[in-house]
């Protein structure tokens, strides 16, 4: 899992950590801030993977029952107490409702799919004005929305979007998706906050996270949330899994 977490910038463990937080987690709030700031001044490399191992196992822990971290931690089985990362996303698959993929075997193959998989099948329910009013927002023409919506590319594979609409339309639909998902676990006001952060550090994302997220009123709305552990796992996850899509995932940028 440190593999993943490597790639993320500041911005990025800001925003985890503060879905972290809380009652349950194993470091305290005080632990965690501590080991973003070496982090974010960190002149060496052990300051990175510091902070990455206390992520991952936060994460793991999260994904975990308590009597089942009791019992790997005192027995020593597996890679550390917590539950394996890639048992994590397959979980997070089962509680979107989506079909565990066959022939991807990385955390991060796993990880780009849930996000793309997760962004078609919500587009796919909205009513046909919202998917209209979507599209728009992204930059495409009334008459490409039209023969789009009226094709079989309608179902909203995210290769046949990024036919019609373009790599970076594409992005924007996919990061809204991800962030108007995680805000109805967080919460509006936390997800706004730590959206203000992440539009910061990565102003293109300024612009995308404005018209989609807050525009359109119950577009990304969650519908079924399991549990205090499933508020935590699946924004988590569904957030590294975007992160890996900007670090190019959906195949380059536009010509």
């Amino acid at each position: 899992m440190q593999n993943l977490l490597t790639k993320l910038e500041v911005a990025d463990f800001e925003f985890l950590l503060e879905i972290i937080r809380g009652p349950v987690s194993l470091t305290s709030d005080k632990q965690l801030r501590a080991a973003l700031d070496a982090f974010s001044t960190a002149t060496d490399s052990g300051q990175p993977s510091r902070l990455c191992e206390i992520v991952e196992r936060e994460i793991r822990y999260l994904g975990s029952s308590d009597a089942a971290y009791v019992f790997r931690k005192m027995t020593g089985r597996g890679s550390g107490p917590g539950v394996p990362f890639q048992e994590i996303i397959h979980d997070v698959y089962r509680k979107l409702k989506h079909d565990t993929p066959k022939g991807l075997f990385t955390d991060e193959e796993l990880l780009e799919n849930l996000v793309q998989v997760h962004t078609s099948m919500r587009m796919r329910k909205m009513p046909l004005e919202q998917q209209r009013a979507l599209l728009e927002t992204v930059g495409m023409s009334a008459g490409d929305i039209g023969t789009y919506l009226k094709s079989n590319a309608s179902r909203f594979a995210i290769p046949a979007l990024i036919q019609v609409a373009g790599v970076t339309a594409t992005q924007r639909i996919v990061t809204n998706a991800v962030i108007g998902t995680v805000t109805g676990y967080v919460g509006r006001q936390t997800a706004k906050n730590l959206i203000g952060q992440l539009a910061a550090r990565f102003p293109v994302w300024a612009e995308w996270l404005g018209p989609i997220a807050w525009g359109i009123t119950g577009l990304w709305t969650v519908y079924d949330i399991q549990g205090p552990a499933a508020r935590k796992t699946v924004p988590l996850t569904l957030y590294i899994g975007l992160c890996m899509l900007r670090d190019g995932g959906l195949g380059g940028t536009d010509a």
